[in-house]
């Protein structure tokens, strides 16, 4: 004997819980309409920058953006100082943004690259500790990041050195890694690692 359900109505039932009530209000079509108004006067302030950018020193502070609807000027001029000029004046914006991809990209690459193989482990392998290692590293993401940034600047200009007894005991060698890019690499897969791993 089979029992057989009426799909339909089961599915017509709404859900008592207090975020099925929640979701159904907030699907409601007013509510669509007042987020999308909220969107776009949040995005007018951007609408602003982006168009003056477009604009001559100037007419940027001479009039106001919106004035570029009814008489519109378009320029490059600003890109073009800030990306390729040179002088005193000019923010070497090109070079800044290479700087910042040959720091983020190897910065992204590198954890996610060393946490997949230990959230692989957590996930499937059974070993000794498991669940202590597994509390260190939540308990890792609750670290705040500037607590370590000056001893992570002292290990990487002199090394960790111990005074005891009268003997100077190294800990961890210097590597004079200061200057470099592999300490900023370094740096955001120490602090990346956690999360990475909690994640995967």
């Amino acid at each position: 004997m089979t029992v057989t359900t009426d799909k339909t109505r089961l599915d017509a039932v709404p859900d008592p819980s207090v975020g099925g009530r929640l979701f159904r209000r907030l699907s409601q079509g007013g509510t669509k309409i007042i987020v999308w108004v909220l969107v776009i006067i949040w995005l007018i302030p951007t609408l602003g920058l982006f168009i003056s950018s477009f604009r001559t020193e100037a007419e940027i502070k001479t009039t106001g953006w919106w004035t570029w609807f009814t008489d519109p000027s378009f320029t490059l001029d600003n890109y073009d100082f800030v990306l390729f000029g040179t002088g005193s004046g000019a923010p070497g914006m090109g070079d800044a943004l290479l700087n910042s991809l040959a720091i983020v990209i190897p910065a992204t690459i590198i954890p996610i690259a060393i946490a997949a193989f230990a959230a692989y482990a957590f996930a499937w392998m059974d070993f000794p500790g498991r669940s202590w290692l597994f509390i260190l590293l939540v308990s890792l993401m609750a670290i705040p990041i500037q607590m370590s940034l000056i001893p992570l600047l002292q290990l990487y200009v002199g090394g960790a050195h111990v005074g005891l007894f009268g003997l100077d005991l190294t800990i961890f060698p210097d590597l004079d890694l200061q200057g470099t890019s592999f300490s900023v690499w370094a740096t955001h897969t120490g602090f990346g690692m956690p999360l990475a791993v909690f994640l995967l």
